[in-house]
């Protein structure tokens, strides 16, 4: 981990520094969307002549992530994982400027939000994640991967006591307020589900298995015959529920229906799924994802356009067919 710097490398050390480690002459940078990372920023990189690269920049960082997406697209074979370039000196991800720089191809192809997946797509999905799941790492890079967390509980009931206490508003945060407090009985059902099912979620010897963590349709980047699955950064060695309950728990809306469904597993294949880990996979990524975008938005970063973006975010999960709902249909099989 690296200390905070106070503002990310400017385009003439950016230039320096892609130069001295990848041998590179810019000749642009453009700013791209780095998602909810607010310890990332991310660019296209042109190069003089002409060529396109995709680079991410990291004020916090995992090698074995980063070294787990190499292998699988290049050990592996795995051709949908998005695999970072070594640097001259064969690095994944240099230092400099107290950040990390990692450089990808340049895929340009819209996200799954912004084209969802048909039925080939989630197919091809289906059978890269399988190979994905049974793949052979080097045991010293299975032992580096980190487990799942476990969820922040505690935080967010602190945090939804203070919501519905009043303790939080303010001019700024009044729309994150009123949404929490509208949806307040639904998020004490879905802490209170968390907290029973709490380790359901771990697993054990033959039960991990290299996951991605964050396999929704944003980190899937359609193209007209090809997938490609981005952003291993929350990359973990888990349960294959970890992976799997993103199948068909409509996150942004996406990926919820029952032909996506079965088009992943007719790729994927027969394999018993734990409906109780699954389950508990489900709420506690809601747990998770509560607290990170309240914290955006109760946060004083962000301008009026990504405010409402993260609050979109944030009133959408309990939108009829999205995870909030997903997760009550887990729990009534139960």
């Amino acid at each position: 981990m690296t200390a905070r710097p106070d503002a990310w490398p400017d385009e003439e050390r950016c230039a320096r520094v892609l130069h001295e480690h990848h041998g590179l002459e810019i000749s642009a940078l453009e700013p791209l969307t780095a998602g909810l990372d607010s310890d990332a920023r991310v660019l296209k990189v042109t190069t003089r002549r002409g060529a396109p690269w995709f680079l991410k920049l990291r004020r916090r960082w995992s090698d074995a992530r980063l070294r787990l997406a190499w292998h699988l697209h290049h050990r592996e074979g795995v051709r949908e994982v998005s695999a970072p370039m070594s640097s001259l000196s064969g690095e994944l991800a240099p230092r400099a400027e107290d950040v990390a720089w990692t450089l990808y191809p340049f895929i340009d192809a819209p996200s799954g939000f912004e084209r969802p997946p048909d039925a080939e797509h989630w197919k091809r999905l289906g059978q890269a994640l399988r190979r994905i799941h049974e793949a052979r790492l080097p045991p010293e890079l299975h032992a580096a991967l980190p487990a799942p967390d476990a969820p922040p509980l505690q935080a967010v009931r602190a945090r939804h006591e203070a919501m519905l206490e009043g303790a939080l508003t303010t001019a700024a945060t009044a729309p994150l307020v009123d949404a929490w407090t509208r949806h307040a009985g639904r998020i004490a059902t879905v802490l209170q589900r968390a907290a029973v099912l709490a380790g359901s979620a771990r697993g054990a010897g033959d039960e991990v298995v290299p996951c991605h963590a964050d396999l929704h349709a944003g980190n899937l980047l359609v193209g007209d015959d090809a997938l490609t699955v981005v952003d291993w950064d929350s990359a973990t060695r888990g349960p294959r529920e970890v992976d799997l309950m993103f199948i068909g728990a409509g996150v942004g809306g996406i990926g919820g229906r029952d032909e996506e469904v079965a088009a992943f597993m007719a790729g994927y294949g027969d394999v018993p799924v734990d409906r109780r880990r699954l389950c508990a996979c489900r709420h506690e990524r809601i747990v998770v994802d509560l607290l990170e975008l309240s914290d955006l938005l109760l946060g004083e970063g962000g301008d009026a356009s990504e405010r409402a973006l993260w609050l979109g975010y944030f009133t959408a999960q309990f939108d009829e067919d999205n995870v909030v709902a997903r997760a009550e249909q887990s729990w009534a099989t139960l």
